[in-house]
Parts: structure tokens; C-alpha cells; sequence
């Protein structure tokens, strides 16, 4: 048996992981010396940690089959945070009064150098920490002197203990044939060129080769790849009284090689260009609707996104701030019908051939993800926890993003799934109980901008109260209890509660995976057609600007 002083020889000798990377070896000589910074009449950090993500990014841009842009770039951002006081009381999870907000300026990420220069990244990170800690000094000042005047009910500690891992895994590198994707969007977007009604007709290609570096002071030290790809089309047109339309897609994976063909993706320009073209012709929603909806396809993983994942998300509520009202309150109780059940998995890579874009080997706190489920047969059976314990969650369940629990790959699951057929006569069904002469059938809910890099870490967006925030739908049909379908345009979602989960009334059998993106970060979401009772949809009131007094130029291809 080896003795004690021998083995601790032998791990005083073993490598420091990464430490031949002069990125983790910068970050973790500024977070030791911030770890041990004393400063008179103020408190110490007692946790310090700094991200540092790069990006090797190559994108190209074509509209009406002309190069609009094309490039090749590097770039390298860093995040830091100090944790100064004690867990139990420190300066985060305060947005009092009069507050600035300061401290959460301070974790914003900022640009260093990208050449992996270690005594520039010093440097950088050196101003970094200096800022961030100034302003936690502010924060925490703040926080006592509201504490002092305020009553906290029920007040969790500021931060929790974890299991921390060190995750040191090869850097990715951006492998991308330029020529033939430049190719590409030029032939997708030519064929917007041929469809008189589109006023902008785009198509996006983008690949990056991001890594994430994290060290913090428990210690951990983290480093991984996280490619990504997209191809994004978008097309612009406006109706004979103005209304401005817009359809967009997109399919998104890890490398290049998980998109469609070249001829597929022509192929997906000419559907949405058909599809612009049959908006511009359609009729407005003549008037306020309030009956069954059936969510299906992307919309329908849209929907969970914004019904489930975002409101389980950033479960502790900041100190000073009204969050009442939320899905998170509701926990070990049935807020859904018995046959729903959604699980959230981040440590799976793919579905059905399909790469998941929420995959993570390690969640943003250096915790490894674990699968957990968060609705089992209705019940609200836990969220989405970070290091930031709650009242009722104490422990992290390794979902961290961006330092805030949040989705990766959601899952909405059926106990007895409805075959399409079935779904549209129950939709026919409930509207002739509503007294509705059809029900809306909603296949996409508007995109904004196409995907790209995310943020990364800390400046996320907060949802107050209890209300699901649905896009406004695109793609709405009008089912008619005699059979007839239209399609119609300019319908806007009226406040929905979280309240809207118990009105499901089926599931469907055709599960649809949607990649996109959540707080900043990337996100799955696989999610079969829903049916629900009742939603209220508004129908357009607003004054359009008039279409341009002349047609597009008639212009050949070249």
C-alpha cells in the first residue's frame, strides 16, 4: 500500500488540466488572485469565477441571388463574476428600488484579445475583475441598506454548494467548404427573384466554432467545443392594404454536414416563397377569436418553449422585485391533464438522426447535467435549478445557463397520443360546441433575426408574472366544421396565463424537433402537435403604409 506522502506526490506531480491552453491558464491565475483580494473596510469575494468563449465564425449572405456579404472572423469574449460577502447573503439576486442594476452591467461579457496572448488576456481580465468588483461592492451596499428597511419573507440563501467537475476537452475548429455554400445562398435566394410580390428575398448561411472556457474558485476549470450551423431563409412581401408579411426557416445542427442538400434547401426557398405568395392573397381575420387552437409542427415546440421552458426557467425571483403569479409556485401540483409529461435532457446529442442544439457536457456553474422531468402526468414535479437555490429547490440538477437554471433539451411527451386525422375532427368538434363555425389550426409563430452566436453569460431577460409570450402566428388556417380550410393573415395572441396548460385537451402522435434558441442560449425543443380548448386571437386594427406606388423592376438573371 502506498503511503500517504507518496500519493500526494504523485498528485502534487499530475498535470493541471488545460493548463497548456494560455486561455485557462490566465483565467485561473486571475480568479486565484481575486480569491485572495483583501480590501480594507470592504467584503472579500468568497467565490470568484471568469468565462472566456471564442468564436471562429464564417458566414455569407445572398438576396435575389446577389452576394450581399461574406465573411471570415474571429472573436473572443469574457464574463466575469465575484460573489462577495458570504452564501448566505451576498450581492446577487437584488434588483431593489432606485437600483441600477449595476451589477448585473458588471457580468456582461466584453472583448478580449482573440490571438491567445496569456499576458493580454491577463491584462483584459485584470480590468474585468477590477470593474465587477467596484460594482458587487455597490450592489452588496445597496442590498444591506434594503434589508434593513424591508422585511423578507422567506428568504433562501444567495448560493449553494455543488458538485463541481473538471471537463477538459479538445477545442473545435471551423471546418467549412466557403465556395460551396456562397454557392448555395445565391441559388436559394435567386429564387425570390421570380416572385413579383417579394420586396426582400434573403438567404444566411452561417457555421462557428465557439468553445467555452470556465474557471471559478472552488475550483473547476471547464473547456469545451460547441460548433454550430444554420441556414436561414427570409422573405418579405405586403398585402394589397398594407400589412407587412414576413415568412422566415431555417434548419440548424452542429457541423455543415447536418443540413439538407443543396437542392433541398432550393428547394425550402421555393415552399416559403409559395407560401408568401398564397399570404399576400389571403384574407385578414375578420374578427376577435376565442375557441380551440391546434398548435402543430414548429409551432407547437414553440408553444412549450414559451408555455413550459421559459416560465421553469430563472426560478428564484430577485429580492425587491415582484414575481408573483408564476409556474414556479405551482410546484407538487397538477397544472396539466394526466397524459402530459415533459422531461428536459441536456446530455443527450441527437434525436432520431437530428443533432440537439441543447446538448452541454457541463452546465455554466461546472455542475455535469443530469435528465430531469418537470411535468410527470401533469404533476409540476421540479424546474430548472442552477446554484441559485430557491425556497422549495435547494441543489442544482446541472441546468445552469449563463449561471441561470434554463432549458436544454425539452421533451413533451404523450401517454395516449391522437393520430393527426383524429386531432382535426376533435379541433371541428370543440368549435361546434363553441359555437364557431371553425377553429385555428397554427403551424409557425414568428422568428425575429436569424440565429446566431448566443450571449454568454449573464444578460438574460426576466418573464414577470404569469403570462406565456407567444410570437405572433404566421401560419393560420381556418378549419371549418363543413370541411373547408382557409388560410388567413394578421391574427395577434390576447394575454395567455400559464392557466392555458390545464385547457389541452390531446397530444399528437407527430413529435417535431425544433432548434432555436432561449435567453441567449442554443435550446431543442421535440414537441407533437397540441390541441387546445380555448385561446382568444385578436384581428388586425392598426393602419398599414401603403405598398410602393410602383411594381419590382423586372430584372433577368444574370
Amino acid at each position: 500500500m502506498s503511503s500517504l506522502p507518496a500519493l500526494l506526490a504523485v498528485l502534487a506531480a499530475a498535470p493541471t488540466p488545460g493548463n497548456d491552453d494560455p486561455v485557462l491558464r490566465a483565467l485561473a491565475d486571475e480568479v486565484a488572485r481575486y480569491r485572495s483580494l483583501q480590501v480594507s473596510g470592504q467584503d472579500a469575494p468568497y467565490y470568484v469565477a471568469g468565462y472566456v468563449n471564442d468564436s471562429d465564425a464564417f458566414a455569407v449572405g445572398a438576396s435575389f441571388g446577389a452576394l450581399t456579404m461574406r465573411r471570415r472572423q474571429g472573436h473572443r469574449e469574457a464574463t466575469v463574476q465575484l460573489r462577495l460577502g458570504s452564501p448566505d447573503l451576498d450581492n446577487t439576486n437584488f434588483a431593489g428600488p432606485d437600483f441600477s442594476f449595476a451589477f448585473l452591467m458588471a457580468g456582461s461579457a466584453s472583448p478580449v484579445p482573440w490571438e491567445p496572448d496569456y499576458g493580454a488576456l491577463r491584462h483584459a481580465l485584470w480590468l474585468r475583475f477590477d470593474a465587477s468588483y467596484k460594482q458587487a461592492v455597490e450592489a452588496l451596499a445597496r442590498k444591506k441598506a434594503f434589508l434593513e428597511e424591508n422585511v423578507a419573507r422567506d428568504r433562501p440563501p444567495d448560493f449553494a454548494p455543488a458538485p463541481v467537475q473538471n471537463v477538459v476537452l479538445p477545442r473545435a475548429a471551423l471546418q467549412v467548404d466557403e465556395d460551396a455554400w456562397t454557392a448555395t445562398v445565391e441559388a436559394a435566394s435567386a429564387i425570390f427573384r421570380d416572385r413579383p410580390a417579394i420586396q426582400s428575398g434573403q438567404a444566411t448561411f452561417s457555421a462557428e466554432a465557439d468553445n467555452q472556457c470556465f474557471v471559478s474558485s472552488d475550483p473547476v476549470r471547464v473547456r469545451f467545443g460547441d460548433p454550430r450551423t444554420s441556414f436561414w431563409l427570409s422573405a418579405t412581401a405586403q398585402a394589397p392594404d398594407g400589412m407587412p408579411l414576413t415568412l422566415t426557416w431555417d434548419a440548424q445542427g452542429r457541423t455543415p454536414g447536418d443540413l439538407p442538400t443543396r437542392a433541398r434547401l432550393v428547394h425550402a426557398a421555393r415552399d416559403l416563397a409559395d407560401r408568401l405568395d398564397a399570404l399576400v392573397r389571403a384574407p385578414v381575420l375578420p374578427e376577435d377569436y376565442s375557441g380551440p387552437v391546434l398548435f402543430s409542427g414548429r409551432a407547437a415546440a414553440q408553444f412549450f418553449l414559451a408555455a413550459v421552458g421559459e416560465p421553469l426557467s430563472h426560478p428564484r425571483g430577485p429580492l425587491g422585485q415582484n414575481r408573483g403569479g408564476r409556474l414556479v409556485e405551482r410546484l407538487h401540483k397538477h397544472i396539466a391533464p394526466a397524459f402530459l409529461t415533459v422531461r428536459d435532457d441536456p446530455t443527450l446529442r441527437t434525436w432520431r438522426g437530428s443533432a440537439l442544439l441543447g446538448y452541454f457536457p457541463v452546465d455554466d456553474d461546472g455542475v455535469l447535467p443530469r435528465p430531469i422531468t418537470l411535468i410527470d402526468r401533469g404533476l409540476l414535479s421540479t424546474y430548472y435549478m442552477s446554484r441559485i437555490p430557491t425556497s422549495d429547490v435547494k441543489e442544482t440538477n446541472g441546468h445552469s445557463r449563463a449561471g441561470q437554471g434554463s432549458v436544454g433539451n425539452l421533451f413533451v411527451e404523450a401517454r395516449a397520443p391522437v393520430a393527426r386525422r383524429a386531432l382535426e375532427k376533435k379541433l371541428i368538434a370543440l368549435a361546434k360546441a363553441a359555437d364557431q363555425p371553425y377553429g385555428l389550426l397554427i403551424e409557425d409563430l414568428g422568428q425575429g433575426q436569424p440565429p446566431g452566436r448566443p450571449s454568454m453569460p449573464w444578460g438574460r431577460r426576466f418573464s414577470a408574472g404569469g403570462d406565456i409570450h407567444l410570437a405572433a402566428p404566421v401560419l393560420v388556417t381556418r378549419v371549418y366544421v363543413d370541411g373547408r380550410r382557409d388560410v388567413v393573415r394578421g391574427a395577434t395572441f390576447k394575454p395567455i396565463s400559464f392557466r392555458t396548460l390545464q385547457d389541452i385537451v390531446a397530444l399528437g402522435s407527430d413529435p417535431t424537433l425544433l432548434n432555436t434558441s432561449s435567453f441567449g442560449q442554443p435550446v431543442s425543443v421535440v414537441a407533437p402537435s397540441v390541441l387546445i380548448k380555448q385561446l382568444e386571437l385578436g384581428a388586425p386594427d392598426e393602419q398599414f403604409e401603403k405598398p410602393p406606388l410602383l411594381p419590382r423592376p423586372e430584372v433577368s438573371r444574370r
